[in-house]
Parts: C-alpha cells; sequence; structure tokens
C-alpha cells in the first residue's frame, strides 16, 4: 500500500508551509513548545515532533501519529504528497522584501550579483534556485495556497493562514536598493 493508495487512510497530517527564507522553522518552534507542554531544548527535538519532508524519506514519517506536524516548502496543491492525508496547514507569509534579504544572506550571493538575483526576484516573483526544487515562486506559492487552503478551510476549518509580522517577528536583514 502507497502513502497515498485508495485505501481509507487516517486524516493526520498538518503541514508547517511556506516559501524557503520565510520563518517556517521559526513557527515551527512555536509549534513544538505548544505541542510538547514544554520548552524546546534543541533543533534536534524540532526534527522529531515536526520533521522536515524534505529530509526524510516519506516513508521514515512517523505516519502513525494521532497528529502529525509536517515542514514543507513544497506548493501544497492536490499533487503533493501526503495530501489525501491532510487535515489542515499553517502557511507562513513574510513580506517578499524580507524573504529576498533572507535568501541573498542564506545562498550566499556575492555582492557583484545581488542586482541580478533582485531583478529576477522581482521579474519572477522568486528565485530560479528553488524552483529547481519543486518549490516554485513567492509570488505563485502567495497566489495558489491562499486560494487552495481557503477552499480548504472552507471544507475543514482547519487551516491557518498567518504572517510572520503579525507574530512580532522583525527581521534583522534590511534591503535597500
Amino acid at each position: 500500500m502507497g502513502l497515498d493508495s485508495p485505501v481509507k487512510q487516517t486524516k493526520n497530517v498538518f503541514w508547517i508551509v511556506s516559501y524557503p527564507k520565510s520563518g517556517n522553522t521559526w513557527v515551527r518552534f512555536i509549534v513544538c513548545h505548544i505541542l510538547s507542554g514544554r520548552g524546546i531544548k534543541n533543533s534536534g527535538e524540532i526534527e522529531t515532533l515536526t520533521p522536515d519532508v524534505h529530509k526524510h524519506p516519506l516513508q521514515s514519517l512517523p505516519l502513525e501519529r494521532n497528529r502529525l506536524f509536517l515542514k514543507t516548502h513544497w506548493a501544497c496543491t492536490p499533487s503533493m504528497p501526503l495530501y489525501s492525508r491532510t487535515v489542515g496547514a499553517i502557511y507562513v507569509v513574510r513580506h517578499p522584501g524580507d524573504v529576498l534579504a533572507s535568501n541573498l544572506a542564506y545562498l550566499r550571493i556575492p555582492k557583484d550579483r545581488m542586482e541580478a538575483a533582485v531583478d529576477q526576484f522581482i521579474r519572477a516573483g522568486g528565485l530560479n534556485y528553488w524552483t529547481r526544487f519543486k518549490m516554485g515562486t513567492w509570488i505563485g506559492r502567495v497566489m495558489v495556497e491562499s486560494g487552495v487552503w481557503h477552499l480548504h478551510q472552507a471544507a475543514t476549518r482547519s487551516t491557518s493562514v498567518t504572517s510572520t509580522p503579525s507574530l512580532n517577528f522583525t527581521p534583522v536583514i534590511t534591503l535597500v536598493k
């Protein structure tokens, strides 16, 4: 039996979804603190409580849990793995300027290539780097997922759409062009 076989499966997956460098890991710390009922001591605990699907084969995920929170940067659509088991999602949206600044630092874009990367982000709505991994663009993700998850929310009433500024998250990098 496959992960998304036609046999009736338990709907137990809650996604923590975001475009890369949008605050997903930060939100995972909050979710893990709530789930564990205590302080989280290290990143290993985060990975145990809310596994990152990009770091683990799907078959190794603890699908037997009653409630499984998973991190992803995939675009959440009905074609994604485990969608048939989805109960809801926390979709993290961060201001595109902050996402861009965080990506430039994370990807270590040299200063002589920064202007081209900024132009690419503005023209394409995201960085080509992430589209290679089927993570889409920032603008595409916001448009598609807010629509998909709002429809899902209407059906299940179990989805939260939030932005990191509403959680008092202040990025420390500011991009000025």
